[in-house]
């Protein structure tokens, strides 16, 4: 069972990968980010991170769309960089938290 940093890490990936940021979004939250819970993350991170997965989820699915891609393709760019971005805050907290290096982050 991967931790909530494994699971981040891999969002990291995804979110610095190929495709639009609305696709990158939608897929790091399905794949990764819907699974982190609240183990080691302060009220605050976990109170973000539900904020995001309340904007993830605000479309319902419509045919071969799940909820996480309707919903992305209905923020602007800048709607969805913002979420990456508290996404990548959240990564680069616990690195500093953990005391992870550099190193160890990818």
């Amino acid at each position: 069972m991967a931790s909530n940093y494994e699971r981040l890490i891999r969002a990291m990936n995804i979110l610095d990968g190929p495709g639009s940021i609305q696709e990158r979004l939608a897929s790091a939250f399905r794949t990764e980010l819907q699974y982190v819970g609240p183990e080691g993350l302060d009220e605050r991170l976990v109170n973000i991170l539900e904020m995001i997965n309340d904007e993830l989820t605000k479309v319902e699915a419509d045919g071969d769309k799940d909820t996480f891609d309707m919903s992305s393709e209905n923020m602007t760019d800048y709607e969805a960089q913002t979420l990456a971005n508290q996404i990548r805050d959240i990564y680069r907290y616990l690195g500093e938290h953990y005391k992870i290096s550099p190193a160890e982050m990818h």
